[in-house]
């Protein structure tokens, strides 16, 4: 099993479980890194423990910034708690 932190987004085809959220985000961060056409989350809430940190936007950004073809998409079935509170990932 690859380590999630070292894992090669189109190569490693694993199934990566840990109960750590740092863990997830840091992984998340690694894949948007390594994007270069297309980022999607589809999320039931857009958890902010795991999306709602500087780095996770800053990587989404770069990603969307990288060419005018690349796309962003980002689909929350129960968006009240970000609308409500607010989220990183709603700046973009």
């Amino acid at each position: 099993m690859t380590d999630l932190a070292t894992a090669v987004l189109g190569q490693d085809a694993d199934l990566f479980q840990t109960p750590d959220p740092e863990q997830i985000r840091n992984g998340l961060v690694r894949m948007c890194e390594q994007a270069r056409d297309v980022v999607r989350i589809s999320s039931a809430r857009l958890d902010h423990t795991l999306f709602d940190h500087d780095e996770v936007r800053a990587a989404v950004s770069a990603t969307a910034r990288s060419s005018r073809y690349t796309e962003v998409r980002i689909l929350v079935s129960q968006p009240h708690a970000i609308v409500e509170r607010g989220h990183r990932l709603l700046a973009l």
